[in-house]
């Protein structure tokens, strides 16, 4: 089974952030990017984090991206993956976010939230919730959180993300209802092995009957056959222990890091675009210096 986040659909759902270009070597999609006040392009993996297919020869992937003229490559990725990319191919390296997995199905809930999860069983239904009839319900429902949370522009997703969601395999989403009324739901990711959290959202009524506690419960429950469950991280960009982390942590048995790695395509063309000293990359996208908002930052 291919995961989602390899597909062309997937890739081409997310124009807000760039377009999609195949990458056969590497059995994905990764987004191309115009570089502001230039001729130049560079690429960037898919929100919230690159998927590879199996068997991937990386190398020819890098050939790839260097014939398309990309002046560079930023992706995110977990320490698993990172573990399968020869390390001299990469110009940075940088830890992310700890991402909070439930490993082989195993019910590791803390005590806190066991209390909290058979509390909101007995407020809320949950269940499968399909995506292409409730669209609109689920729409309403993300533009709720994102305004609540004052969500970055690359975190408002167009009308096409959402309907592609709807239309993909591996894509499974959760709901929650209080009296028919959708109040939480969850949308997962996965492929035969793993699942990884994509996007989660509750009304006034969900965070009230804390209808999110329920939502997981049932997506651990829908997933245990699998090898690992993956919330994600926390919300800031700094992989604190928030209250995010504090109540994805609470599900899991397992903490994995994730990483930013950087690959330099056109050196003396990145050198020309970063004259300027940063830490970030790529350098020249670095927002402190540009005040754009980049891809680096996501899940």
């Amino acid at each position: 089974m291919v995961h989602p986040y390899c597909t062309k659909g997937f890739a081409e759902s997310l124009p807000h952030i760039g377009i999609a270009e195949e990458i056969s070597a590497w059995g994905t999609h990764v987004l191309d990017r115009p570089i502001l006040h230039t001729n130049d392009r560079d690429c960037c993996g898919v929100y919230p984090l690159i998927q590879f297919g199996r068997n991937i020869d990386f190398t020819a992937g890098l050939q790839h991206l260097n014939d398309r003229g990309y002046i560079s490559g930023t992706f995110v990725l977990t320490e698993d993956q990172l573990k399968e990319i020869p390390k001299d191919l990469l110009h940075h390296v940088k830890p992310f976010k700890p991402h909070y997995v439930a490993r082989s199905g195993i019910n590791a809930y803390t005590r806190y939230h066991r209390r909290y999860v058979s509390k909101a069983n007995r407020q809320v239904e949950t269940g499968i919730l399909d995506l292409k009839t409730h669209l609109d319900d689920w729409i309403k429902l993300y533009d709720y959180t994102a305004n609540r949370h004052h969500f970055s522009s690359m975190h408002r997703f167009p009308r096409i993300h959402h309907e592609t969601l709807a239309t993909l395999e591996g894509i499974t989403s959760i709901g929650a209802w209080v009296n028919d009324e959708l109040v939480s739901a969850h949308i997962w990711a996965h492929d035969d092995r793993s699942a990884h959290s994509h996007l989660v959202a509750s009304t006034e009524k969900g965070y009230e009957t804390n209808a999110a506690y329920a939502v997981n419960d049932f997506s651990l429950k829908h997933f245990r056959s699998l090898d690992m469950i993956n919330f994600g991280g926390s919300a800031g960009f700094d992989g604190k222990m928030d209250g995010l982390a504090r109540f994805k942590s609470g599900f899991c048995n397992d903490i994995i890091q994730s990483y930013v790695i950087g690959i330099i395509l056109n050196q003396p063309q990145y050198a020309q675009l970063s004259q300027q000293p940063s830490t970030f990359f790529p350098a020249y996208r670095d927002p402190f210096l540009t005040q754009e908002v980049h891809h680096e930052h996501s899940r």
